[in-house]
């Protein structure tokens, strides 16, 4: 009996593990959107009272396009200005064990539309205990009630990656447009809120950018690690200093508290597009653009790493899949007939 319970247990370590590994192998890389499930629960908490924007939207006219939804990356500047390593990690607000999305973390940032259906801004906010709250609004030109030749005011471009897919497209000479697998929105503080690019061994960040710029701006600006570089080491170099005075200040005036007020930063990068699209129905453009399967309206949040080949990828997860069930299937078979071999066994034995 001993042996028949260790063959049991054997099985369903087996019938556990397995499946769990190809989860894990299928799940190992995320599109710039949050997944379509993702969506729904974290939409439909905007649409609350709880959330603390929703009726400044409301009186607005302003509308979440659910699709938009996307989850936010961030760099820490000063770690990145010490390591020389571009450490790109999901944000984080609240308390940690209120994390909502697989990745880790819980802000996000949507696209905003009018009545009329323009853009009309975006909305950052985060999620903690079911409850969202805002982190920042920015509207759109859709809002200001001067016409744009008198209006000097610059305002921030839709969030939403397939509205600059075209344009990025083109900066990163591609023949069609960069996957979502292939696309993070990064926040780098201090600097600009941008898309990270990782395509075919080429890694570019590139600012969402601005609408009514002046002339003097540049246009479809890329972020180089030289630039980069050094506004990390100018933002370290004034936290230097700020440490130096904090030990100085401490020094004269023993057992009270340093007022900290920020150790300043960069000026952030200010850039225009030379391109921006008002895409609302957005998993229908990513189908029809960008190779990508959507089964019964559903988009998953994960795919293989090459955009470029994944369909062929994704056949070959599939493909992975079914050896793992096939052989899982032959172990039960085993399993089940060396149980009752031994049972038969036992029985003789016991005549």
């Amino acid at each position: 009996m001993k042996k028949i319970f260790a063959l049991f247990t054997l099985f369903i370590m087996l019938l556990t593990f397995i499946p769990y590994s190809v989860f894990a192998l299928e799940k190992e890389n995320n599109m710039v959107y949050a997944s379509r499930s993702n969506q729904d629960s974290i939409y439909q908490l905007t649409q609350k009272e709880s959330f603390d924007y929703f009726k400044a939207l409301e009186n607005d006219g302003l509308k979440i396009v659910k699709e938009s939804i996307t989850t936010v990356y961030t760099v820490d500047m000063l770690e990145y200005a010490k390591t020389g390593t571009l450490n790109i990690t999901p944000m984080v607000k609240g308390k940690k064990q209120y994390f909502t999305d697989i990745n880790g973390g819980n802000v996000y940032i949507a696209k905003l539309i009018t009545s009329d259906n323009e853009y009309g801004g975006n909305i950052m906010f985060y999620v903690e205990s079911d409850v969202a709250y805002n982190i920042r609004f920015t509207p759109s030109m859709a809002l200001d009630k001067h016409s744009q030749s008198e209006n000097k005011t610059m305002y921030m471009s839709s969030c939403s990656y397939v509205d600059h897919a075209s344009r990025i497209q083109n900066i990163m000479n591609e023949s069609k447009p960069v996957s979502v697998y292939d696309v993070k929105y990064v926040v780098i503080d201090d600097v600009a809120d941008c898309f990270y690019v990782d395509i075919n061994a080429k890694q570019v960040i590139i600012p969402v950018g601005y609408q009514n710029v002046d002339s003097s701006s540049e246009i479809d600006v890329v972020l180089t690690e030289t630039t980069l570089k050094r506004m990390a080491k100018d933002n370290l170099d004034r936290y230097n200093e700020l440490i130096t005075d904090q030990e100085a200040w401490e020094k004269e005036h023993p057992g009270e508290m340093f007022d900290f007020t920020g150790y300043g930063s960069s000026a952030p990068m200010v850039s225009g597009c030379s391109r921006v699209d008002n895409i609302i129905d957005i998993f229908n453009y990513i189908e029809k653009n960008m190779n990508v399967s959507i089964s019964n309206g559903i988009i998953d949040n994960t795919s293989p790493k090459n955009a470029n080949t994944d369909n062929e990828l994704i056949d070959k997860f599939n493909v992975t899949e079914v050896l793992w069930t096939g052989a899982l299937c032959v172990i039960a078979l085993l399993t089940v007939g060396a149980v009752l071999y031994m049972v038969k066994r036992h029985k003789s034995k016991a005549k």
